[in-house]
């Protein structure tokens, strides 16, 4: 959203415009546009771990118990994976076919693409940008990749008793897999934050891109970027990265039923959620691990426990006018 703010980079942009090993590839003409759609045609997911792991443990040629300048990828307590494994999973998406339909699929196979891309053009790693470009500079001094580095950590929640993969309790790294493999910083998964975080930055969104007088982001992008552009495509409710209320709610969607459709949030895997309306002026951060002990608890979802607290919240707003 900022690189596109500066004129950095156009969403009708390819990929491959920034990464030439693309060209000649089934990838080579997808657009920025329609990885943050999530109708690039990438597959779901890709569970690279497996392919590291040898009866139940981790491959010792690809990862080691100790630091070095080859294994400097942190992914949990006592295991660090090869620096050059990076190259494996990327050669692994540009390899695995993309769907024959262009239908939305949510993927997070084309940020693995797009965090290169930034770091390409910033010329800095993607937490560092991020941190001196919003993180710090606001204020938001809970909002980190790797929290291990800067907080105790019985201060941070665990997300899962992993038994297939790390083989311990991750606390302090983050769940998702694919990220940890690259040392926990990914562009779609790994920051960690806490509710007034989450809820500072969703105000500054909800502000336009502004807050305490400073324009972070122009008005003109955070609503490019918080509104519907794939209606006409089955019916994608999305809007860029950013996910939006059903086309016709009717309270099994992302959000509540009163909820605007004006409104925009995303969900997270191990629990989290958040959820601006602009018409409503309401904010809703939820952050839970919902995914502790086991990632197969659904608890969450099969009570709707998300949609109703955040129905509740607008009607403690209505009640109270």
């Amino acid at each position: 959203m900022k690189l596109y703010d500066e004129g950095k980079i156009t969403l009708t942009e390819k990929l491959s415009d920034f990464l030439p090993y693309l060209k000649g590839t089934d990838k080579e003409n997808i657009r920025i546009f329609d990885v943050l759609g999530h109708q690039a045609g990438f597959k779901s997911w890709i569970p690279f771990y497996t392919s590291t792991i040898i009866n139940g443990k981790p491959d010792t040629a690809i990862y080691h118990k100790k630091f070095s300048k080859t294994f400097s990828l942190k992914v949990a307590d006592s295991l660090y994976i090869n620096n050059s494994y990076y190259d494996t999973i990327i050669k692994k998406i540009t390899d695995t076919p993309l769907n024959k339909s262009k239908d939305y699929l949510y993927s997070d196979l084309g940020l693995y693409f797009l965090k290169e891309i930034i770091e390409k053009i910033t010329g800095q790693k993607i937490d560092d940008y991020v941190s001196k470009t919003f993180y710090n500079p606001i204020g938001l001094y809970s909002t980190v990749y790797n929290p291990l580095n800067y907080f105790p950590r019985d201060k941070i929640t665990p997300s899962e008793i992993d038994s297939t993969f790390r083989n311990q309790k991750i606390q302090g790294y983050v769940n998702d897999q694919g990220a940890a493999m690259l040392g926990g910083v990914a562009c779609h998964a790994g920051i960690f934050s806490n509710a007034w975080d989450v809820a500072v930055i969703m105000q500054m969104l909800l502000n336009e891109g502004k807050l305490d007088n400073i324009q972070y982001i122009k008005p003109t992008t955070v609503n490019l970027f918080t509104k519907r552009h794939f209606v006409n495509n089955n019916n994608n409710r999305r809007a860029l990265l950013f996910d939006k209320p059903l086309l016709n709610p009717d309270g099994t969607g992302p959000t509540c039923i009163s909820a605007s459709q004006n409104s925009y949030g995303h969900s997270g895997f191990t629990g989290t959620y958040t959820w601006a309306d602009p018409d409503n002026k309401l904010i809703y951060v939820f952050l839970s691990n919902r995914t502790y002990p086991k990632p197969d608890n659904k608890t969450i979802s099969t009570l709707n426990i998300r949609t109703l607290i955040h129905q509740l919240a607008y009607e403690a707003v209505k009640n109270s006018k």
